[in-house]
């Protein structure tokens, strides 16, 4: 029989093994007294030092019920500690130490998220010859906002309302049936003439395949392909690793497989959206339909706003089933409007709350990782923006679309004839008693295009698959602003401040607003059209004719 030990004893027991949770550590004091004058006192559990002579505070807990009491007794202890030792944010660590993380994971992420001191979380197991069996790191859920979808959905069409009524309700047993409540199903319904479209865009050449192949499978599809009427579009909060190994456990087949997949040490960015996919749409019960695939932000918002699907109504689980959730808050952040997906971002703020503007930075800021160009002055101006809260009054509004995909960026722009809805951008907009400003960002030609066959062939290879897979999962490369850059086109920030009625204009370079004539929205890249016509042709040809087709349809 495995003992149980109390609370106390686990913390004696990490005090004696400090070792086991980062070499060098060296123990202070256990139950530790902070004396406050201000009214923060009590006791930490363990105070250390670091190898680096960082001061760490560690706070141990051992189920889920001390769980929930772990990130209040954090921040009474940081400002202790702050006070006592006259210590600045980045001098202190703290270490969370729990048995159990099912109730701690999103407080614990959270309070990553907005705090400036290094906190690190650890799941413990203590074996019974008094040692730590087990120290696994356990990694925040980086996530935008309290309310965490995961970024893997599900989606799944149906031939007939039958079908589809069936299928509800077997979406919400399979949900429920596991202990999921915070989900969202969203009906969608078909255009009309859906299915010729689909069986059009299934008309594009297939690299590989000889013309009589391809005649073949185009009288097969017209003869077979299913007239798909609808879509259940489903999703549901990122939940903690060990809810889903507990349902993993259900089905010993599948719990088996994953676990040769992932271990303890597993660290992978995808790791709880894998854990997520495989304990949801994999162990029973799980929802018939006539075809299914995976679903994401940009997919949603192509079905909806390109194919023109229409949002039938939707259903949620009783966590959401409230008045103060709007279905069209829902349905912004399953299509990514809250930055979830990097590649677009939209919210109102004032200077009244600082707390909200400093969060709408750190989402920014994950929102544009992987474009500094914009990242670095969108920043820049976020920063001057929480340290005016205190002396201005202000209120405005920012929207980012990053799509991150240059290549289909100037496709479906050249496609559509329409720079406006597909070019990527942001603006920030400020207003104030006196004043507006408004800061803006969009593509601008910068020369110097490499050949486009080289180009192609240095980030797609010859095949053209990485470029067709590539769609399929939203679009996103984390590396196009070198592509861009090889392209011949780099990110432009700008800014117009407009007091009285007079206004003046600004160009971001190196790294500060310098004065300039007035900017014509999207007019550089207009111009990079009209000056590259054979790239953009050869951009064209090589989504409708080269590629491996990745159009229309659903399959």
């Amino acid at each position: 029989m495995t003992r149980k030990y109390t609370e106390s004893e686990i913390r004696d027991i990490i005090a004696d093994n400090l070792q086991c949770i980062e070499p060098g550590m060296v123990l202070i004091d256990t139950e530790h007294y902070l004396p406050n004058y201000k009214g923060t006192k009590g006791f930490a559990d363990i105070l250390a030092k670091d190898c680096k002579d960082h001061l760490t505070v560690i706070e141990v807990k051992k189920s889920n019920s001390t769980a929930r009491e772990a990130i209040h007794e954090v921040f009474k202890y940081l400002e202790g500690v702050k006070i006592n030792k006259g210590l600045r944010d980045d001098e202190i660590r703290l270490l969370i130490l729990s048995t159990e993380w099912d109730e701690l994971l999103i407080p614990f992420s959270s309070l990553c998220q907005n705090s400036t001191v290094n906190i690190e979380g650890y799941r413990i197991q203590v074996s019974e010859n008094r040692t730590l069996s087990s120290v696994k790191r356990v990694q925040p859920i980086m996530h935008n906002h309290e309310r965490l979808f995961c970024e893997h959905h599900m989606l799944r069409a149906y031939t007939t309302e039958q079908k589809l009524q069936q299928a509800i309700q077997e979406h919400i047993t399979s949900f429920e049936t596991k202990g999921i409540y915070d989900y969202v199903l969203v009906i969608l319904k078909a255009p009309k003439n859906h299915r010729e479209k689909e069986l059009a865009a299934m008309e594009m050449p297939y690299v590989g395949y000889s013309q009589e192949d391809r005649a073949y499978m185009s009288t097969h599809n017209h003869e077979h392909y299913p007239d798909y009427k609808f879509i259940i579009y489903s999703a549901s909060q990122l939940q903690s690793e060990d809810i889903y190994w507990d349902i993993l456990k259900k089905d010993a087949d599948i719990y088996s497989n994953v676990s040769e997949f992932f271990t303890e040490d597993s660290d992978e960015e995808d790791y709880l959206s894998d854990l997520h996919d495989y304990a949801i749409n994999s162990v029973a019960p799980v929802p018939s339909c006539d075809t299914e695939d995976i679903g994401y932000a940009a997919k949603l918002q192509n079905y909806i706003y390109n194919q023109n699907w229409t949002v039938e109504k939707i259903i949620r689980g009783k966590i959401f089933n409230n008045e103060f959730l709007s279905d069209e808050t829902i349905l912004d952040e399953l299509c990514g409007a809250r930055g979830g997906t990097r590649q677009k971002y939209l919210l109102e703020f004032d200077s009244e709350n600082i707390t909200a503007l400093k969060k709408m930075k750190r989402e920014v800021s994950y929102c544009l990782q992987d474009n500094k160009q914009w990242k670095v002055p969108v920043t820049t101006i976020l920063d001057t923006l929480i340290d005016e809260c205190d002396k201005k009054s202000f209120k405005g509004k920012i929207y980012i679309y990053n799509p991150m995909h240059t290549l289909y960026t100037l496709y479906l722009i050249a496609a559509h004839n329409n720079i406006m809805n597909w070019a990527p951008c942001f603006f920030i907009v400020v207003e104030y008693p006196d004043q507006t400003d408004v800061y803006f960002g969009e593509m601008k030609h910068t020369g110097n295009i490499q050949d486009f066959d080289i180009v192609i062939e240095k980030y797609f290879g010859k095949t053209l698959w990485d470029l067709a897979f590539s769609l399929t999962w939203g679009g996103y490369l984390p590396n196009d602003v070198q592509i861009a850059k090889d392209l011949g086109l780099g990110y432009g920030v700008y800014k117009t401040s407009n007091i009285y009625g007079k206004s003046t204009h600004y160009e971001y370079l190196d790294y500060e607003f310098t004065e300039c004539d007035e900017i014509s929205s999207m007019k550089a890249l207009t111009e990079y059209f009209t000056q590259n016509i054979s790239v953009i042709n050869r951009i064209v040809d090589l989504f409708e004719k080269d590629m491996p087709a990745k159009g229309y349809t659903f399959i």
